[in-house]
């Protein structure tokens, strides 16, 4: 976890914390638009992510021609079975399909973090 997602967390808990304040409205109001910039930042950390991910799939796409790299995807089980996790798309680039070793790995972990079950997780390799 990144110290903005800290800040931010730290943020919310301070919110709550004074929710039966009865002053709790002018307290909260500079901590709203704390919350809402680093909300903001995160959402621009994620982007920059997603555009490194997109750089390095066309690197990976200059030299699949020469040598094949693996890529894996994130599935996890839901009643019907096995699913590829509800893709998200950013910049028209999914985030749990098409991934290098690295990047699945790191993918996996963050929605672990944010509450999946792991035992209902699983990395396949694409065909």
């Amino acid at each position: 976890m990144n110290n903005i997602q800290k800040a931010h967390d730290l943020n919310e808990q301070v919110i709550q914390l004074l929710q039966d304040n009865k002053y709790s409205n002018m307290l909260t109001q500079s901590l709203t638009n704390v919350k809402y910039e680093l909300e903001r930042q995160l959402t621009n950390i994620e982007e920059t992510k997603v555009e490194q991910q997109v750089t390095l799939n066309e690197k990976i796409n200059n030299v699949a021609d020469t040598q094949p790299i693996p890529l894996y995807r994130i599935e996890h089980m839901v009643t019907t079975g096995w699913e590829v996790v509800d893709d998200q798309l950013i910049n028209n680039r999914a985030l749990y399909t098409n991934l290098t070793k690295d990047l699945c790995n790191e993918r996996l972990n963050a929605l672990i973090s944010e509450g999946y079950n792991p035992e209902r997780l699983r990395i396949r390799r694409e065909a």
